[in-house]
């Protein structure tokens, strides 16, 4: 499995307090949000010693819930980077890795961008665009549910997003931040999961 800077694999980013077997492993998967809960899980082991957490983290910055491929991000067409391209192709791989107790999914926002379906660009809220990326979130569903391990996946945020290279728009000029989208991401989210008994959103929308 690729690992460091190329990712998207990134094993053992948070290990027990004085190096003992963990009480729980959990794969943390997303984009570069995940990076930012290490934090938390290593102040969780150094203050909980008899609870220790073993985490491994599979990401891809900027990365699409949906198969990898061209996006029209704050109004800017750009390509995915070479871990998203293969964030799917290697997963099996890294949930081979060990016996996961739970895998946690945090990526999102990447998919509030255009999208070209069916020979047009397309966002969240066109039906064309919603009925396929249902089934995109169903394949994904699909490679971790192989795991057997339950699988928390949080809710999209509405996002609020700017572009560094023109400081003077503010994140209302861009339609990627229209809370609509972030809003119906998150209703077929919970459509898509519903019948997957080992799946549970995380209401960090909320």
């Amino acid at each position: 499995t690729a690992t460091g800077d190329e990712g998207p694999a990134f094993p053992d980013v948070v290990t027990p307090v004085g190096g003992g077997e963990p009480d729980a492993r959990i794969l943390l998967l997303g984009d570069s949000v995940t990076w930012s809960l290490f934090g938390g899980f290593v102040t969780w082991n150094e203050t909980h010693p008899e609870h220790q957490f073993h985490v491994d983290n599979y990401r891809a910055i900027g990365c699409p819930v949906a198969e990898s491929g061209q996006l029209r991000a704050l109004g800017e067409v750009t390509q995915p980077n070479r871990a998203c391209r293969r964030f799917r192709e290697l997963l099996p791989a890294m949930l081979n890795r060990a016996d996961y107790d739970a895998i946690v999914v945090n990526m999102g926002h990447a998919d509030l961008s255009d999208r070209v379906v069916d020979g047009e660009w397309r966002q969240l809220g066109d039906p064309r665009f919603d009925a396929w990326f249902e089934d995109q979130l169903g394949g994904m569903a699909d490679i971790l549910a192989a795991e057997g391990a339950p699988v928390l996946w949080a809710s999209t945020t509405q996002a609020f997003m700017t572009r560094g290279d023109d400081p003077s728009r503010g994140p209302e000029s861009y339609p990627d931040n229209d809370p609509a989208r972030a809003e119906r991401f998150n209703e077929i989210l919970v459509d898509a999961l519903a019948n997957r008994p080992n799946f549970h959103v995380l209401d960090v929308a909320g």
